[in-house]
């Protein structure tokens, strides 16, 4: 999922928005933010925002919502399956054929919630084996190509 925040007012972040963005559920799935910050009040709220409730995640301070529609745009080109960090972190770890027990140890997870993220790619991707999903994130460039392989 990829979102825009936006303050029409140009004055102040709503302190509710800031809480839920910092919360686990607030930036579940986002895989990049752009946030339109068109005056210096608002630009410094929207960096506190970035740096502080959305750590990992690509993100960007924006004048208007036409340079925040094109920044992801830009991201969405790069990463047409809307990965999330967190996703993209599992299945690099899988890729390296760790278990999704270590896996979920490694990240500080349950080890559902590694399967679920496995789900949700191999649902975008709209493959139905891990096997078949490493090679589609390979050829999208998800996922580096193995020496030797070719597009």
């Amino acid at each position: 999922m990829y979102i825009v925040i936006c303050n029409p007012h140009g004055n102040t972040v709503e302190p509710e928005a800031a809480a839920f963005l910092a919360s686990a559920s607030g930036i579940r799935g986002i895989a990049a933010a752009a946030i339109v910050a068109p005056d210096h009040v608002t630009w410094q709220q929207g960096n506190a925002v970035v740096e502080v409730c959305m750590p990992g995640i690509p993100a960007a301070l924006c004048q208007d919502i036409s340079a925040a529609e094109k920044w992801l745009r830009d991201v969405m080109l790069a990463n047409p399956h809307g990965a999330t960090v967190r996703q993209k972190q599992v299945l690099k770890l899988v890729e390296k054929r760790f278990s999704h027990k270590e896996i979920a140890f490694k990240l500080g997870c349950k080890k559902r919630t590694v399967e679920t993220h496995l789900y949700e790619l191999q649902h975008r991707f709209g493959v139905t084996s891990v096997r078949d999903l490493i090679e589609a994130a390979r050829q999208t460039g998800l996922l580096p190509l193995l020496n030797g392989s070719s597009s």
